[in-house]
């Protein structure tokens, strides 16, 4: 169950609002790495957004098995979207644990878990068949996971959770469309909006939105199990399965370096075959 007014708006906040967790049970949050600490490691490995204000690169500290993502795109509503469904669904979807966040001169900071693994986009042209039925099957058990989750209350409303509007980053320049739509014609509206013409009735689900295979993490070696599923800022709740699905083949692609631009390769074929069953 989903509730409501479970994320609160961003806000500043401070480490001492947070419990540690299994970071450091024997320590306080506050040993956390500072945000300036961060900012400095970031310079110092070298890395060419490292200066980034909005999105430079998440900072990885494997001796503290750690991760940090920062910048002033990130929000404190992808920190708590990330620290509730990894609660409600711990068991099901392996999904780094949040340590904590604060903000600090404009920017968003989430410690969170590093987990070792290497991205689906990495490793899927190298994967033989079975190997890809099995990540295929893997994944359509967590995704069935996510989808089951109900929302509380009496009424229904299309958006993100804590009632806030949709975090789509293709609604990011169509304010008129995000919502949140609310009430028990809550998806006419939205379908409205968005000048989508369904008839007959469809259900809510929450979704991931960005399950593209970047967010995908798989163990390393053979018979790869998925070890994480990361980046849960657009995440959404509740939303038409219609969409959903649309989202979930969306993230039936693999994202290359070839093609120029960095081009997006569409396995559609495969996927026909062998995704849509699972969805």
């Amino acid at each position: 169950m989903i509730a409501s007014n479970a994320i609160p708006t961003d806000g500043e906040l401070d480490f001492s609002t947070f419990n540690c967790s299994s970071f450091s049970p024997d320590k306080p949050m506050h040993e956390l790495p500072s945000p300036s600490a961060i900012r400095a490691l970031n310079r110092e490995l070298g890395g060419v957004r490292a200066e980034n204000f909005n999105r430079p690169p998440p900072v990885h500290i494997p001796s503290l098995r750690l991760l940090v993502k920062y910048g002033a795109d990130v929000t404190i509503h992808e920190a708590e979207t990330q620290k509730m469904i990894r609660e409600k669904l711990y068991g099901q979807v392996p999904i780094p644990e949040v340590f904590g966040w604060v903000v600090d001169g404009g920017q968003v900071f989430i410690y969170m878990q590093l987990i070792q693994g290497e991205t689906l986009q990495a490793r899927w042209h190298n994967l033989v068949e079975p190997d890809r039925l099995s990540v295929c099957s893997q994944l359509k058990c967590m995704v069935a996971s996510w989808r089951s989750l109900l929302q509380d209350g009496q009424e229904c409303y299309i958006g993100t959770t804590g009632k806030q509007a949709l975090n789509d980053i293709f609604l990011q320049h169509r304010p008129e469309l995000t919502g949140p739509f609310e009430g028990p014609n809550a998806i006419a509206q939205f379908h409205a909006a968005c000048g989508i013409n369904i008839s007959q009735p469809v259900p809510t689900v929450f979704t991931h939105a960005d399950l593209v295979a970047p967010n995908i993490l798989l163990s390393k070696g053979s018979n790869p199990i998925v070890v994480a599923i990361i980046d849960w800022a657009q995440a959404e709740v509740p939303f038409s399965r219609l969409y959903d699905i649309r989202e979930d083949m969306r993230g039936a692609t693999v994202t290359t370096a070839e093609g120029g631009n960095g081009g997006v390769q569409k396995f559609w074929e495969w996927s026909e075959q062998q995704v849509r069953p699972y969805l």
